[in-house]
């Protein structure tokens, strides 16, 4: 009995792996493209990868990154870059298994294209799956803060200050450099003061 089974099981345990690879041949055929400047056919390989049964949400989010980087070099046809990448990313988002990474991915996405609120949007959505990541609640403190809302940015500021554990000065340095750039000051009792321990924010 289970000879029959197992014989009618290998054909289709075979077509699986094939279509496996076949998926994975797309995702990296669409990264040399991107490397090579060739945006229309890793567009097409990637459209065409997505209509495989098996959601890749790794392999979106490192093909999002690659569009992303491409946009970011200021090469020729940022735009469908940046479409590309957005895309991509929000595909990670539905199936990953860390989607606070796919969302913080499309947030920086969204802000760099003008979604100032969309880009908020999804960073607080990956500060609700991932509440002690300091990243997220960085980029959203300086989005926050870059829009004048002063008084919440500098909370925001304060709560990466306290996660960004052996990253904390960088993260000091990057905040202190943005009020003062600003001219802005700590509305909220000088919490950043007492956060930097480094002398009051210029």
């Amino acid at each position: 009995f289970a000879r029959p089974l197992a014989a009618a099981g290998i054909p289709v345990l075979a077509a699986v792996a094939l279509l496996f690879a076949i998926q994975d041949w797309g995702f990296a055929r669409a990264g040399d493209a991107i490397g090579k400047g060739d945006l229309a056919t890793a567009a097409a390989d990637y459209h065409m990868v997505q209509r495989f049964p098996f959601p890749r949400p790794g392999q979106d989010l490192w093909l999002s990154r690659q569009f992303a980087a491409v946009a970011a070099a200021g090469k020729e046809r940022a735009t469908l870059a940046l479409q590309l990448a957005a895309e991509a990313s929000h595909r990670a988002e539905q199936y990953s298994e860390e989607p606070f990474n796919a969302y913080y991915q499309s947030a920086a996405l969204a802000i760099a294209v003008g979604d100032t609120q969309g880009g908020e949007n999804k960073l607080r959505a990956a500060i609700r799956l991932a509440p002690t990541w300091y990243r997220p609640r960085l980029l959203l403190a300086q989005s926050l803060l870059l829009r004048g809302r002063t008084e919440e940015g500098t909370a925001q500021a304060a709560a990466a200050i306290d996660l960004a554990g052996p990253r904390r000065e960088e993260v000091e340095r990057t905040i202190r450099d943005l009020v003062a750039a600003l001219g802005q000051q700590d509305p909220t009792g000088n919490i950043l003061n007492l956060k930097l321990q480094k002398g009051p924010v210029r």
